[in-house]
């Protein structure tokens, strides 16, 4: 089984290997966020401008409303922010739904996309959660839970055609392999190899050929590694989580055009959302990937997982 979806519940990360390569993996905590309760008002803070609900029992948290509450009624809050430092976790009465591609508010209509698509199950399932949500507000018991946000379900439901497969990380060939490659910043790609220097504004990568030799065809042998390099590139970056400025050094060629396109297609399989400015004066090829989190490897870093360096 080479494609899958994986789950691994101690470490708290899913996500998906393809044809017995990582392709992503994400990360999870088990905690309030994203979920939604039905809270009691238990204390008004004047000066602040809000009130303490008990959203779990003997856990409260702290909702700033310009609508006066009465201490007693229920209200329906997601928590936005997990209690820390001795602080309380923060709620919001405009919850949200979401799916891996999609979102609905509680005070507006509209279906927001996080991903260019129709994605109509997805679609589907936040109208009816929603509905439901609004049918509970005149309910009780309180406080209760009525939504557990769930990442992995969006994900595995975005992903049905996979099989799911509950492992760990560690004893995962594939995706054990994968995270190792992470700290490397040499990749190996089909006889030649490329070199990933990131830095706090900009990510470099540097194409080299290991297995040119003057008898080849220069031209023919530097356009088969620069094809390949370039489809490939995307789905490194993917699982790397890199964004921002992506600046690369290919092969010199005296025609390159075609590198457009083989990156243009790898980028729209990997679902980046991106935007490519090309080759400079210099011959550096430029695009940019937007950043949506922090990189892979100070994830792993952050999480105390860089022994498999």
């Amino acid at each position: 089984m080479n494609n899958y979806i994986f789950l691994d519940e101690d470490n708290f990360c899913y996500g998906k290997v393809l044809e017995g390569k990582l392709v992503e993996i994400f990360f999870y905590d088990d905690k309030d966020y994203g979920s939604i309760f039905r809270a009691k008002v238990i204390k008004k803070i004047d000066y602040l401008n809000g009130y303490f609900l008990e959203y779990k029992e003997n856990v409260t948290g702290f909702l700033k409303s310009k609508k006066a509450l009465n201490v007693g009624e229920s209200e329906i809050v997601e928590v936005v922010k997990d209690k820390a430092n001795k602080k309380p976790a923060l709620l919001s009465k405009n919850y949200k739904i979401e799916t891996e591609n999609l979102y609905i508010k509680r005070f507006s209509n509209t279906i927001f996309h996080k991903k260019k698509g129709e994605y109509f199950k997805e679609k589907e399932f936040l109208i009816k959660i929603k509905q439901k949500l609004l049918n509970e507000e005149n309910f009780s018991p309180t406080p209760k839970l009525l939504y557990k946000y769930n990442a992995f379900e969006n994900y595995k439901n975005s992903n049905n055609k996979l099989e799911i497969k509950k492992i760990s990380i560690f004893y995962d060939i594939a995706i054990y392999s994968s995270l190792k490659s992470v700290f490397s910043e040499k990749i190996n790609i089909n006889g030649s190899n490329i070199l990933i220097n990131e830095t706090e504004t900009l990510t470099f990568i540097d194409v080299n050929s290991s297995s040119f030799s003057r008898k080849a065809n220069k031209e023919k042998i530097f356009k088969e590694i620069n094809s390949k390099v370039a489809s490939c590139i995307p789905y490194i970056l993917k699982l790397r989580k890199i964004g921002g400025m992506i600046i690369i050094d290919f092969l010199r060629e005296q025609d390159n055009l075609y590198i457009y396109d083989i990156l243009k297609k790898s980028l729209d399989i990997c679902n980046l959302e991106y935007k490519i400015f090309g080759f400079t004066a210099m011959g550096l090829f430029e695009f940019s990937i937007k950043r949506n989190s922090e990189s892979l490897k100070d994830e792993l870093k952050n999480r105390n997982i860089n022994f498999i360096k």
